[in-house]
């Protein structure tokens, strides 16, 4: 499943927690942060993995975070944010 967009934080968390993996905890690991054109933009991969913690802890879902960063006026902002699922947990 790839989630993209302004679905990442709204409908796609809500689903989670109406299935019941909440409480969580949400790790993310190996970040790689690569400068694109002319240094202005950067694209970042970043793995993660959210465990219920409501019990004995379990994985309920993991996969990577693909991502494209602007600077403008100084400050970084998101011009892309893709949630990519495994579906295998």
């Amino acid at each position: 499943m790839v989630i993209r967009g302004r679905q990442v934080t709204g409908p796609a968390i809500g689903d989670l927690i109406a299935e019941g993996t909440q409480p969580t905890r949400h790790l993310v690991t190996n970040t790689r942060i690569v400068p694109v054109d002319d240094g202005t933009d950067v694209e970042a991969e970043s793995y993660f993995t959210l465990l219920s913690t409501g019990g004995p802890p379990q994985m309920a879902a993991f996969g990577r975070y693909r991502d494209r960063l602007v600077r403008r006026g100084g400050r970084w902002s998101f011009v892309r944010h893709e949630v990519v699922v495994d579906q295998n947990t």
